[in-house]
């Protein structure tokens, strides 16, 4: 009996606290829509989701970010040596002997920067494979009227994003808008597995 008591009273504290961060969410859409939209006074609440966690993911992280931009610089930099050296080819081939040394100059260069992108490519592939997500806040959808700029009802169904401590709202988006951006992302995750990157 006194185990049963003590599940029942867990799953009462369990559900408290679920519903008082749930509330303050909703307060905390209601604040943020009160400086977002056109007209406040047309705002008609109609549903609001459960509160989910939102996790960090390894595109996020500055870490990733910098080798991403690295990456992308390298590849600029292999595509000015493959254009250098392809014209380079091209007037000695037309001269008819080597007048123009660019390109023998910029093929060891070249060799370098595709050595050095295939080692940021393993690196960011470990790093993806590595990362550990984080929880960092949570989100709720939310669907309501409101008036549009031109003064007709519309409704809009978002999705709210909140900092951990339940403190703000740090933004939002349309919930169609989001629910394709996390299906291309799942088809883009599931080739880059198939394909071992």
């Amino acid at each position: 009996m006194k185990k049963l008591l003590s599940l029942v009273l867990a799953l009462l504290i369990a559900t408290s606290c679920i519903n008082n961060n749930e509330r303050k969410a909703k307060k905390l859409i209601k604040k943020y829509l009160k400086t977002t939209l056109n007209d406040y006074s047309s705002y008609d609440p109609m549903v609001f989701s459960k509160l989910d966690p939102v996790y960090s993911r390894y595109y996020q992280d500055s870490t990733y970010i910098e080798l991403d931009r690295i990456q992308s610089s390298t590849l600029d930099l292999i595509k000015t040596f493959e254009e250098t050296i392809e014209k380079a080819n091209e007037f000695n081939e037309r001269a008819g002997r080597i007048l123009d040394r660019r390109g023998i100059v910029s093929e060891p260069y070249l060799k370098d920067a595709r050595i050095e992108e295939d080692r940021l490519s393993q690196k960011m592939k470990i790093f993806r494979k590595n990362y550990k997500s984080k929880m960092v806040g949570f989100s709720m959808v939310h669907k309501m009227r409101a008036k549009n700029t031109m003064g007709g009802i519309m409704i809009y169904e978002k999705i709210f994003f909140f900092d951990k401590e339940l403190t703000k709202a740090t933004g939002e988006m349309d919930a169609d808008d989001y629910r394709e951006f996390e299906s291309q992302f799942k088809i883009l995750q599931s080739q880059m597995d198939e394909l071992g990157l």
